[in-house]
């Protein structure tokens, strides 16, 4: 063991069945992607265009804070939790260090089964040219995405008969080291874990105008598009358990989109 002195239950790369990266090596990752082109016309004034492909995203030590967890663990950095503070005097409600380890302790950690998130994408397109330097396209655009991460509450707290939220919520933690009865300082206190469980679908057609360089170049573009998750990325829940019925549009998500640029010609700069 990396560090045989830690809490049950806080392992370290290193130690049994953990590995020595943020997350298992993922051998399976298979990522086809194939396109076609096709003009039905033989002129080259349409042109029929589809797509497919997977693409997976990696995970990186140290970017975002759960991702953080093997350069920022205990005992190397440590984030106590005090439940009931005294504004007065707050560390006074602290418990003294076990083995160099703070009790109770706030932890970010990662799903010991998380895998890597991967997006889904596909188009199909119409493009038809017409007169000398015009050219317009419509197109339906579509991702889904899977498995994507999710930063939620890894111990959570539990609620009996009789509780109420002033109750030390440390003590009803699924995984506390503590009993609710006993005046032992409990072990864990609140989790951050990543966890694979979010989804995500988009859909758009888009239209653009395009028209060639001629006395200056000129692009009219529009969008109109659903974007859908299954609860957002890095958004923290009280239930840490995935509810499938959570869907929703994304926060600062646009229907419409337009855009409009061009480019002037000037005959004086050669």
């Amino acid at each position: 063991m990396v560090f045989p002195t830690a809490p049950a239950g806080l392992l370290y790369p290193g130690d049994p069945g953990v590995p020595p990266g943020l997350i298992q090596t993922e051998k399976t990752a298979f990522a086809p992607r194939i396109g076609i082109a096709w003009d039905p016309t033989g002129r080259g004034t349409w042109k029929v265009t589809s797509s497919y492909g997977i693409f997976y995203d990696p995970y990186y030590t140290g970017q975002g804070g759960p991702l953080q967890a093997p350069i920022s663990a205990p005992p190397f950095l440590q984030t106590a939790q005090i439940s009931v503070p005294n504004f007065e005097n707050p560390h006074a409600a602290l418990a003294p260090p076990v083995n160099g380890f703070t009790q109770p302790m706030t932890l970010l950690t990662l799903d010991k089964d998380l895998k890597l998130p991967y997006a889904q994408d596909w188009n199909l397109n119409i493009q038809r040219a017409f007169g000398a330097d015009w050219l317009f396209e419509v197109g339906y655009i579509g991702t889904k995405g899977t498995r994507l991460p999710r930063f939620v509450e890894g111990n959570p707290t539990t609620l009996l008969p009789g509780d109420t939220p002033q109750d030390d919520a440390d003590r009803r933690r699924l995984y506390s080291g503590c009993t609710r009865t006993d005046t032992n300082p409990c072990t864990f206190s609140s989790v951050g874990l990543i966890a694979g469980n979010t989804d995500s679908s988009y859909h758009a057609l888009q239209t653009s105008l395009k028209k060639r360089f001629s006395h200056g170049l000129f692009f009219f573009n529009h969008s109109f598009s659903l974007k859908l998750p299954i609860f957002p990325m890095f958004v923290s829940q009280v239930c840490p358990f995935r509810d499938a019925s959570g869907r929703f549009p994304f926060l600062f998500f646009s229907m419409h989109q337009i855009h409009t640029w061009g480019y002037p010609y000037l005959p004086f700069i050669n």
